[in-house]
């Protein structure tokens, strides 16, 4: 199954269970998720990142793991905390 940016237009309520029933479902399963948005919900669902910059794989890993490992995926990460606060 691939997802391309799934929950990009549901309301925060919507896309909670839409990542609840797609974690039950991928149990066993491949499932390429691709999101601009790091939340929670969505960490909790998968096991490994792989982040992109102008189209070439440039880290993979774990959540922890990249922001460890990857100036960009902090970055990412950094850059959405900010805009929570603000909101």
């Amino acid at each position: 199954l691939i997802l391309d940016e799934a929950t990009s237009a549901v309301d925060s309520a919507s896309e909670e269970t839409i990542h609840k029933v797609l974690k039950q479902f991928s149990s066993g399963r491949t499932v390429f998720v691709i999101s601009h948005v790091l939340n929670r919900t969505f960490l909790d669902l998968v096991t490994r990142i792989v982040v992109m910059d102008q189209g070439r794989v440039i880290a993979n890993g774990s959540h922890e793991e990249l922001l460890r490992s990857c100036p960009a995926y902090r970055a990412l990460q950094q850059s959405q905390l900010s805009s929570r606060e603000a909101a």
